[in-house]
């Protein structure tokens, strides 16, 4: 049989053309689990022809049974076997597939992100996966496949976009390592289109999230990524797909920002409100203390001689100062008007004192 070139197709999905497929991968038969090459190997073994369920079923179990003679041909047939599973949706047979490896496979490296797929499809709104998609991007892990540093950057994309409750925990937690690793995955692919909508994606988040003078920037380099992706991609369905993601990201974005913008504006009116209810309640205690003081001291300082009446009278209006001082403290807090109310308590305090020592020696 001819040997198969990275590009030729399988003419059946039998154990002789899927075997001689894989050996024709230097990374499938010498352990090269973690990398992107293998990873696109598997992928394209499955991609590449429209294949039975039955007969994906039938020879990859086989090849994978002979685990104990053929170790990384079996752990290609595993992995190739989920991959199907996952591109077809077929969650029980995934979960069941990886609940039961042979000897041996959950210590390869790209088994825990076997799991964090099927995880993922099980309960796509589960976003403690990132914190395990976080820990595969590690070096040492996997981090030199840039498929896996996509697939971390396009899951933090969705947990912004579907759970907005907790989007800026996300954003702040996660985007800065995302952006980072989805730049590094354009760059060593060479410019993939996909990844170029994600980075689209996270720049949209991002603007959505930003201070005002920094949204525009955000946005705009959002819509230079769709249009790379668009530019990128040979494939007119794609081509399609990202052209809607696309006005999807445009009406999202200014969604949120008028959203965004009507609240910052209730807030502002609300504050103003707030402030003059303030300001008209100091302003009317004020004048009703200075009422109810002009009344009280006529009374008080009936039949008493001018001096007597005069010191009485800045000794009460120093204990109105010093209360309309307190109230200051009080309406505004302490941090706001600190030094005004305080000038206002001392002056206070001081008229008060003042009154009292000249009445006490002189005004007698």
């Amino acid at each position: 049989m001819a040997v198969l070139t990275k590009t030729a197709k399988l003419e059946a999905m039998d154990i002789p053309n899927v075997r001689e497929y894989l050996t024709t991968y230097p990374d499938i038969v010498n352990e090269g689990d973690g990398t992107r090459a293998y990873e696109e190997a598997i992928v394209r073994l499955i991609d590449q022809n429209p294949w039975k369920y039955d007969d994906v079923q039938a020879v990859l179990s086989q090849l994978i049974e002979e685990y104990e003679t053929q170790p990384d041909m079996a752990y290609a047939a595993y992995y190739a076997l989920c991959t199907y599973y996952r591109r077809n949706r077929l969650k029980t047979d995934y979960n069941t597939l990886l609940n039961a490896p042979k000897p041996g496979f959950q210590k390869k490296v790209s088994y825990g992100f076997l799991m964090l797929m099927c995880r993922k499809i099980l309960d796509p709104n589960d976003w403690s996966l990132l914190e395990e998609a976080d820990r595969l991007c590690d070096p040492e892990i996997m981090g030199y496949n840039y498929g896996v540093e996509h697939c971390f950057a396009e899951y933090v994309a969705e947990a912004c976009e579907k759970d907005p409750s907790r989007a800026v925990y996300f954003v702040t937690e996660y985007m800065q390592k995302a952006l980072d690793r989805v730049n590094d995955a354009i760059k060593q692919s060479g410019g993939y289109a996909k990844f170029y909508i994600t980075r689209a994606r996270l720049h949209n988040i991002k603007a959505i999230y930003a201070d005002i003078s920094q949204r525009e920037p955000y946005f705009k380099q959002a819509q230079n990524d769709v249009e790379l992706a668009i530019s990128r991609e040979t494939d007119k369905n794609k081509q399609i797909d990202y052209q809607l993601m696309g006005v999807r990201m445009q009406s999202e974005y200014y969604e949120q920002v008028l959203s965004k913008t009507i609240m910052h504006q209730e807030e502002t009116i609300n504050q103003q409100i707030q402030e003059n209810n303030v300001k008209n309640l100091e302003f009317l205690s004020f004048f009703s203390a200075i009422i109810g003081l002009l009344i009280a001291g006529t009374q008080i300082m009936m039949g008493m001689k001018f001096a007597e009446g005069a010191t009485l009278l800045v000794a009460l209006t120093g204990c109105l100062i010093t209360a309309f001082g307190t109230i200051g403290f009080v309406l505004h807090g302490g941090a706001k008007r600190l030094l005004v109310n305080t000038i206002i308590v001392i002056l206070g305090i001081a008229l008060t004192v003042g009154a009292m020592f000249y009445g006490g020696y002189y005004a007698m």
